[in-house]
């Protein structure tokens, strides 16, 4: 290129640049320069990429989260519970078989499962059902399934029932002598077998607890059996024949007896925190005992409710009633009460909503145990509330499960 072309190119830019505004090159290289600095950069590419958007939003709802969060949500890192290590993510633990629903007899609440029986004797199974790998409480033996059940309980890791014509069985895990039963139990089931009648075999109640069973007799005599390196399963002789209710904790239990009164009847005696009967109690007629896994209940005949026991879950802290409590059913680690009029007002552990009991009338009765709830109204439907049910509702039992 000559001097006189190069001196009229330059020339050509100038005038552009004075009169015209940068030509489309000049302003293409003058935006780079100004997106150089980091932020810009930074800015740029925050702006232009969704995800980058996306993440950054994220990080900072994660961050606000973890900030304020627990101020609203407390988490106990020392808490745990050994009955639910290892189980699987599960919402079916309360998930009742539809054909129970207005057809209750009887219902028992295990660790993780529920069982029922309707009032065809049939039994059901739900929930999470397996014990080990080779245990299932799902399995019912035949000889069960044959039989016309009328009562049910469930232990932590085994099943017990009672046909109508006295006999008991037991399944699920057995290893643990927790389906060998006492001498005087099997001369007593075999007579009733044979149609003999025996007062001492006129089963009231049946419980079952952490590897051990009870089983109670209208006149009194109480029936204990089990492992007995896990729980004080003895019976003090005098209290034999005198005992209206029983309640098993997770390694000991007390009793009701005949006279209002409230008993430890086991072998530790003083040495056991339940034989510390409060003080409130003395001079009082005791009408209903219950129990959770480490505490005791009494309900007085004016409505009071007394409980004692090691337990620090809550279980203590009785509610004001507004009404009179007519019967009180323990779980785990809280309690239900039965009011006069009909409705439930629950306490203690509600990591599990567990005391989320709903505004219900008209209930017969509760049946409760470990983290569950459930209840027949006069009509013979069932309700249920606590553990995680995906097709139930709060208040009442779900037609469309």
């Amino acid at each position: 290129m000559s001097n006189s072309k190069k001196k009229g190119f330059f020339l050509t830019r100038w005038f552009k640049r004075m009169f015209m505004g940068h030509d489309q090159e000049v302003r293409d290289i003058m935006k780079e320069e100004q997106v150089q600095t980091p932020f810009r950069t930074m800015l740029k590419a925050f702006l232009s990429k969704h995800t980058v958007r996306v993440g950054l939003i994220g990080f900072i709802l994660i961050f606000l989260f973890v900030l304020i969060g627990p101020s609203y949500w407390k988490l106990d890192l020392s808490e745990q519970d050994s009955t639910l290590i290892n189980l699987p993510p599960s919402s079916n633990f309360m998930a009742v078989p539809a054909e129970l629903n207005g057809n209750v007899r009887d219902i028992a609440a295990g660790r993780t499962y529920g069982i029922g029986v309707g009032k065809d004797g049939k039994i059901h199974t739900w929930g999470y059902t397996r014990i080990t790998d080779k245990v299932d409480i799902a399995n019912i033996p035949q000889e069960v399934v044959d039989a016309d059940i009328v009562s049910l309980a469930a232990g932590e890791d085994h099943a017990v029932a009672m046909a109508s014509d006295g006999q008991i069985y037991v399944w699920g895990n057995t290893r643990l002598q927790q389906a060998k039963f006492s001498s005087d139990m099997t001369k007593a089931m075999k007579a009733a077998a044979k149609g003999e009648k025996n007062p001492e075999w006129d089963i009231i109640q049946l419980e079952a607890g952490n590897q051990f069973s009870a089983a109670l007799s209208s006149d009194g005599t109480l029936y204990l059996w089990g492992n007995q390196n896990m729980a004080d399963i003895k019976l003090r002789s005098q209290y034999q024949g005198q005992i209206a209710k029983v309640a098993l904790t997770s390694n000991e239990y007390i009793c009701l007896m005949k006279d209002g009164t409230v008993a430890y009847t086991g072998y530790k005696d003083k040495g056991s925190p339940f034989a510390a009967i409060p003080a409130g109690l003395e001079g009082k007629k005791v009408i209903d005992i219950a129990a959770t896994s480490g505490s005791v209940a009494a309900l007085t005949e004016d409505g009071q409710v007394f409980v004692w026991g090691p337990s620090t879950s809550g279980e203590k802290k009785v509610p004001e009633f507004t009404g009179k409590v007519k019967a009180i059913f323990g779980g785990r680690a809280h309690y239900n009460a039965l009011m006069e009029d009909g409705s439930v007002v629950s306490w203690g552990n509600n990591k599990y909503h567990q005391t989320e009991a709903p505004s219900l009338t008209g209930i017969r009765t509760i049946y409760t145990g470990n983290f569950q709830n459930y209840a027949v109204d006069e009509e013979g439907l069932l309700h249920t509330w606590a553990s995680p049910a995906s097709c139930w509702e709060r208040t009442a039992w779900a037609a469309t499960c």
